[in-house]
């Protein structure tokens, strides 16, 4: 499996190669890291955000990666590591035309022992956010979730969860203005 998984994540490495990113030599020559879990995003000024999975098998960490393309200098930007856990992992991204870009991920809360998730928003001029938690301690999500923004900057995601008392699944959204906080998460379902 390990073999699989490195050769998968060197394959995933070509591809973005292939598509002009660079994640740095460094990451992809140690053999004890995987690149897996890759999301691409494009504004309407063909500026592109990516984000991606790097877990480290030395230490069974995981973080969560972007990078960012200017169209105005046909440049990837240095990979930076957004996520603020070590064990980070499943990156979605989104973003509408004037670039507006938030990604969220899945981590494991040690603190609590469950699944958080965590989202986190791009401003070209300062970089990526604080990342927010947004699940309830009693919740642990399942790593299915959903992220979107419109024209307008109002960005909305939706996750379900167990109950870790009761086990009972739920769905559960929150919402912001792009650069604002986050609402409080609602329990739909």
């Amino acid at each position: 499996m390990k073999y699989l998984q490195k050769n998968l994540g060197v394959k995933l490495a070509q591809l973005f190669s292939i598509a002009g990113l660079c994640l740095g030599a460094s990451t992809l020559a140690a053999d004890s890291y995987i690149v897996t879990m890759p999301g691409l995003v494009i504004d309407a000024s063909s500026n592109k955000v990516a984000v991606w999975e790097v877990d480290n098998q030395t230490t069974s960490t995981g973080s969560i990666q972007s990078s960012t393309y200017d169209s105005g200098t046909s440049t990837w930007s240095t990979a930076v590591t957004i996520s603020d856990t070590q064990d980070a992992f499943a990156p979605i991204v989104a973003t509408n035309a004037s670039g507006n870009t938030v990604a969220a991920w899945a981590f494991i809360d040690h603190v609590n022992g469950i699944y958080s998730l965590s989202v986190s928003m791009l401003d070209p001029m300062t970089g990526w956010s604080t990342p927010v938690v947004l699940n309830p301690t009693t919740e642990q999500i399942n790593v299915n979730y959903q992220l979107k923004i419109n024209a307008s900057g109002q960005v909305a995601i939706i996750w379900n969860s167990s109950n870790t008392t009761t086990s009972v699944t739920s769905i559960w959204t929150s919402t912001a203005a792009f650069g604002g906080s986050w609402s409080t998460p609602v329990q739909l379902f």
